[in-house]
């Protein structure tokens, strides 16, 4: 008899913007099915998973599967097509609350061992940098050029550290993309899905994620709250156009799916989002060589 699950899952802002929103599959399906298996203390390996998700969500089913695979999984298109069988409930707004983010370690470990994720030998530093053929309109600027200037990854190798460039489409085995980060000490990104592969970290490791000063009030801190749970040593870099690093000494605040008088956001119009403190990333952000190499030296530092 198979274990049957429904993903009840209701879509998280940024998937209007981001059809194939990644972090919404990674985060708001794959994370509480694997806690749901693993609390489960009548599933063996081996037995056989069924699991019901959105359509909209399908193109990611070979990689959910590889990432399921110590359970033999059938994935079907509705939950109605199950017969009886348990919901996983993924609420409107809920990367907004840290309750949601409480159980991130067991994600963290579970695909640890799964990828068979080791302590990395020679420090390395990984960037992630956005492909040219995405829909997403907003980056730090910055980042590609280091990654493509072979002399100062040669200078950081003769150091003793590994940079890694990298990005990702919806075509990369999910396998190729647990390995390349688990052999980072440091993970650097500006703020965006690519951020959710922070999972796939040891813990202690360094995330640097990258974000535009004036970004200060759009409260999306919601991968500091995962980077808590996964017990990594997370910073949050305020960046300006011109490449420079910033101090502000704000407290972060997260989103909220409440609004001040205590009452549910229920929708996605553009006030209800306002509402959550969930604003439109159109601020231009840079940085330049020398704030990326004090970047690297201090986490690098900060890991040993």
């Amino acid at each position: 008899n198979a274990k049957k699950v429904c993903m009840d899952t209701v879509w998280n802002p940024e998937y209007l913007s981001s059809p194939l929103n990644y972090a919404h599959f990674l985060l708001a399906q794959v994370y509480p099915i694997i806690v749901f298996l693993v609390e489960n203390k009548d599933l063996e390996s081996n037995d056989m998973i069924e699991i019901a998700i959105d359509s909209r969500s399908r193109h990611w089913d070979s990689q959910l599967i590889d990432i399921l695979l110590p359970w033999n999984t059938t994935i079907r298109p509705a939950c109605d097509s199950l017969g009886e069988h348990a919901v996983i409930s993924v609420p409107h707004l809920s990367f907004c609350t840290e309750k949601y983010w409480e159980r991130a370690h067991i994600l963290g470990a579970y695909l640890r061992a799964r990828y068979h994720l080791i302590v990395p030998k020679v420090p390395a530093a990984l960037i992630v940098i956005r492909e040219d053929n995405t829909s997403r309109n907003w980056d730090v600027d910055g980042l590609l050029s280091a990654c493509e200037d072979q002399e100062w990854i040669a200078n950081w190798l003769s150091a003793g550290v590994n940079i890694i460039c990298t990005s990702w489409t919806r075509f990369t085995s999910i396998s190729t993309v647990a390995w390349t980060v688990g052999l980072a000490s440091v993970f650097i990104a500006g703020h965006g899905a690519g951020l959710a592969n922070i999972v796939f970290l040891r813990p202690q490791a360094q995330v640097i994620e990258l974000d535009a000063v004036n970004h200060t009030n759009h409260n999306r801190q919601f991968y500091g709250l995962l980077a808590q749970d996964l017990g990594l040593n997370y910073t949050k870099i305020w960046v300006d156009a011109n490449g420079h690093r910033l101090a502000d000494l704000r407290p972060l605040s997260n989103c909220t799916d409440r609004r001040s008088d205590g009452s549910h956001i229920a929708g996605q119009s553009a006030e209800e989002l306002t509402a959550a403190g969930i604003l439109p990333y159109n601020t231009p952000a840079a940085i330049n060589r020398n704030e990326l190499d004090f970047l690297v030296a201090r986490a690098l530092i900060s890991e040993n």
